[in-house]
């Protein structure tokens, strides 16, 4: 996936943002969304009969991101597509300061469909000069196996914008997330015919295609 870049004009309300394959999905003023989606084959499982068990993913970054305005930075690795209501559910916090985001409670999107997610915060700073700090980080998923043939990969980036009557966000601030490749290993291996055929059918459901 290509990387992004957000920046605030001087009267700290409209942003903009490069990236090919990224999409704007904001509400403004009061939330920014941006949305980078794809999905690689798994090479015909489905016409071989054979079942891709998950073992490990992991992300990989050009370099550190950088600027000085905060955001959040979700990855999400999930055997069907998420969609773009759940994209703004996981972007859009309550009164409680809590968001949907996919695999949990509070979402439509349940835990099984995600492979890997994870979501981590950073703190911009006017103080030190195109630096932000990794303030959290939290990770999540089932490592679920798949006989699908598509696995999908999702990209969200949102930027927590104050409340109604509060200041605007801060005039020529920005921010940059690098280019990233999503790396997945597993065993692709054949199961009995019964176990083959209920996780295809359940591949095939959490995937629509159904």
């Amino acid at each position: 996936m290509d990387g992004l870049e957000v920046t605030v004009d001087p009267e700290g309300t409209v942003l903009t943002h490069s990236g090919d394959s990224w999409h704007d999905i904001s509400i403004p003023p009061q939330q920014y969304t941006f949305v980078n989606r794809e999905y690689y084959d798994l090479n015909g499982l489905q016409m071989q009969d054979l079942t891709f068990f998950f073992t490990n993913v992991m992300t990989q970054e050009e370099y550190t991101p950088y600027g000085t305005l905060g955001f959040f930075l979700i990855d999400l690795v999930s055997t069907s597509p998420i969609s773009r209501a759940d994209i703004q559910e996981a972007s859009i916090p309550d009164i409680t300061q809590t968001r949907d985001l996919p695999g949990f409670l509070d979402s439509n999107f349940r835990s099984q469909e995600i492979i890997m997610g994870q979501q981590r915060y950073f703190h911009g700073s006017v103080d030190l000069s195109l630096q932000i700090t990794l303030a959290g980080i939290t990770s999540w998923g089932t490592a679920t196996s798949s006989a699908a043939d598509r696995v999908h990969i999702t990209r969200i980036v949102y930027i927590l914008t104050n409340p109604p009557g509060g200041p605007p966000l801060p005039g020529l601030a920005t921010f940059q997330i690098p280019p990233v490749n999503i790396v997945t290993a597993g065993v692709i291996a054949k199961e009995s015919e019964g176990s083959y055929q209920m996780r295809l059918h359940k591949s095939l459901t959490l995937a629509g295609q159904q």
